[in-house]
């Protein structure tokens, strides 16, 4: 687990400004792209956009609320963990819209979401550790409650 927690610590944004702004740029030019390709595409749909949208508010009550347990709680990692993570998804989202606008992404692409897909398997297995941590420390509790 720790070495989860060195990786996104040795990940620093410059400012604060920057670790909020730069996922909010990365999801504005998501829609941005993703519109643009679909009026390629002849493909503009009132629902898809809707939809997205309302991904996109949910995106950024998460990071509200990563702020929000960093701060409460003194683990600054955690809104840095989220805006990279955003990021990585963002890009990955990027890139297949330039490439169903029929931009060359290459290898980029690929990569993007090979990473995406390595930091969804990190994340899992953080959870899976955190929830044995847990399930321990309740078990400890029990255990003393019955004594």
């Amino acid at each position: 687990m720790n070495e989860y927690l060195n990786m996104f610590s040795d990940l620093k944004f410059t400012h604060l400004a920057w670790q909020i702004a730069t996922p909010m740029i990365f999801s504005l030019s998501d829609i941005l792209t993703g519109y643009i390709q679909a009026v390629i595409n002849h493909d503009v749909d009132s629902q898809k956009m809707r939809v997205g949208l309302l991904h996109k508010a949910l995106i950024i009550i998460v990071l509200i609320l990563s702020y929000v347990v960093s701060y409460a709680f003194g683990l600054e990692f955690i809104s840095s963990f989220i805006s990279i993570y955003i990021i990585f998804m963002e890009s990955v989202s990027i890139t297949e819209n330039l490439k169903k606008a029929g931009v060359e992404v290459g290898k980029i692409g690929q990569f993007l979401k090979d990473k995406t897909q390595e930091t969804n398997t990190n994340i899992n297995n953080l959870i899976k550790k955190v929830e044995i941590v847990v399930d321990e420390n309740k078990k400890e509790t029990e255990e003393k409650k019955d004594e």
